[in-house]
Parts: C-alpha cells; structure tokens; sequence
C-alpha cells in the first residue's frame, strides 16, 4: 500500500497533545495529501480502541504527552494482534538517539523529528506517505544498520 493512492480513500490517526500541532499537521496533510482523511486525538488513552474500530491506514504519535506517553502508545498497538501491521510512525519534536533507539525497538516503523517550518513539514508526509506501507517492517530495516536506528531524513 503506497499512501497516498488517489484512487483510494485513506485515513491518518494523529495523536498529540498540542493543539496548535495538530492544525499545522492537518494542514499539511490536506495539502502535501489531498482527499486523506485525518482524525486528531489529543491524549493516547483512547488511541488503541479507535485504531481497533476504525483501522486507519497510519498512525502519526507524538512521544512527549501526559499520562501513558507516545512510548506506552504504540507498545499497547504492538501487542494487540489486530493492530500489528499498522504503521506507526513517531512524530517528536525529540532528536534524542535514546528516544529514537527506544520507539524502533518497541515497535515504531519510522521515526520523524518535527521539522521547524510548514514547507518542511509538507515535503516530509509527502515523503512519508510515498513510502510503500505494504510491508512497514521493509520501512523500518531502511532506517536500522548494525542495531542503530536512525530518523527519518528526506536527504
């Protein structure tokens, strides 16, 4: 599955727990992605029972939040077996190598730091969302050598 496809309707999960993050990332993604449908949650609480309803086609998280964290998120995704081959993408503003390293190990398929501007921002899920998400595993070994993980980088 190649995102997007235009003859397909699509659906992005973001879940982050600034506002104004989340009408920049929509906005991007209505214009770098025109016809995704984009469902915005604020806490990670309720991400787990929306993704198993309503199976959207990728999952954006942000790590930093209150309560379980982006980090106990996407393990709780992981380990539900009808949700394993969603892709999950973390979206932080963090460029730790340790935040980086944790969120592959426990199951993210690629890790984006959040870029500084709203072009960037709109190259990057144009980018993210031309990646094929048939196999998010094949995504994820792109990113790994010699046990290292590395972030997702448009150069």
């Amino acid at each position: 599955m190649n995102l997007p496809d235009p003859t397909e309707p699509y659906t992005v999960l973001y879940i982050d727990d600034d506002q104004d993050d989340h009408l920049a990332f929509q906005e991007a993604v209505q214009e770098a992605c025109p016809g995704a449908g984009i469902t915005s949650l604020f806490s990670t609480d309720d991400a787990l029972a929306f993704i198993r309803d309503r199976k959207p086609d990728i999952v954006f998280v942000d790590l930093d939040m209150p309560g379980k964290g982006g980090l106990k998120c996407i393990l709780e995704i992981r380990q539900a077996e009808d949700c394993k081959q969603v892709p999950v993408i973390v979206y932080s503003s963090t460029s730790r190598h340790s935040n980086i390293q944790a969120a592959y190990e426990i199951g993210a398929n690629l890790f984006v730091t959040k870029p500084e501007s709203f072009p960037q921002l709109k190259r990057i899920l144009h980018a993210v969302f031309q990646l094929d998400w048939s196999r998010p595993e094949a995504i994820t070994e792109q990113h790994q050598s010699n046990f290292y993980y590395r972030a997702f980088n448009l150069e």
